[in-house]
């Protein structure tokens, strides 16, 4: 699977959500159960929420964007930051070797090999309680009063769930563990177990560089690449097939 490294995929989401707010506005009476909603864009690294819509009633709900081409295709972000450190130093390594490197004027492989082994055997190295930690902290916790869109371009067809319904939160409740599977990859499946069952819910923790090697090393313009821990949300049709609460519009 390839990922885009150019920025696009952010300017992608912007444009998306500015184009919800339409789209809310026109269905809102079968997505909010209200035609008098009021949409208004968020966004930025502040807020968690990328809209805010306000009901007839002042009654408030956040709203999380998601657009796919296809549910098929790619997949999307629980969590996509470059603040290393809201991690308690979990990448210390990784992060040491990247300072190494950055901005170096020459294009060294052997720095870019070090690094992808050191993104490799760090992320191999979280253990089932750091990881279980890390996503009630980073992805359940942040979202669990969101309200979820997922917007399929392709076949013009939104889809609105409550984060709640989501898999992932049936399953840590139900003290579900979850771990890494290792690899020599810097994208690691996530998998969860009860100790008698496993299941895959299509996540993916990567740990990389948003814009690749050569601009980390200053070997590209003027361009910079940072470490960017990310939650992935793989295979999002199976995930919307396993939602029953869920309201699906055309537009």
């Amino acid at each position: 699977m390839s990922f885009k490294m150019d920025g696009s995929v952010h300017v992608e989401g912007i444009q998306n959500e500015k184009n919800m707010i339409n789209i809310l506005d026109v269905h809102s009476d079968v997505l909010f159960n209200d035609p008098n909603v009021i949409v208004e864009h968020l966004g930025g690294t502040n807020n968690k929420a990328d809209l805010l819509v306000r009901k007839s009633d002042n009654n408030l709900e956040k709203i999380s964007v998601k657009r796919k081409n296809g549910l098929k295709n790619g997949s999307f972000d629980y969590i996509n930051t470059s603040k290393l450190g809201l991690f308690n130093n979990l990448f210390k390594g990784t992060f040491n070797v990247y300072n190494s490197g950055y901005k170096l004027g020459i294009r060294n492989k052997r720095l870019d090999d070090k690094l992808k082994t050191s993104i490799s055997n760090e992320l191999n190295n979280i253990n089932s309680d750091t990881l279980t930690d890390f996503l009630n902290e980073f992805v359940i916790n942040p979202n669990i009063d969101m309200i979820m869109i997922i917007t399929d371009v392709s076949d013009g067809v939104v889809y609105k769930y409550s984060f709640t319904e989501t898999p992932i939160v049936n399953l840590m409740r139900d003290n579900y563990k979850s771990y890494i599977v290792e690899s020599n990859k810097q994208s690691k499946k996530i998998l969860f177990t009860n100790g008698e069952e496993t299941i895959d819910l299509g996540l993916r923790f990567r740990l990389h560089l948003n814009n690749g090697y050569r601009a980390w090393q200053g070997v590209n313009g003027k361009k910079s690449s940072q470490l960017v821990v990310k939650i992935q949300q793989d295979r999002v049709d199976k995930l919307m097939d396993s939602i029953e609460n869920k309201t699906v519009v055309s537009y």
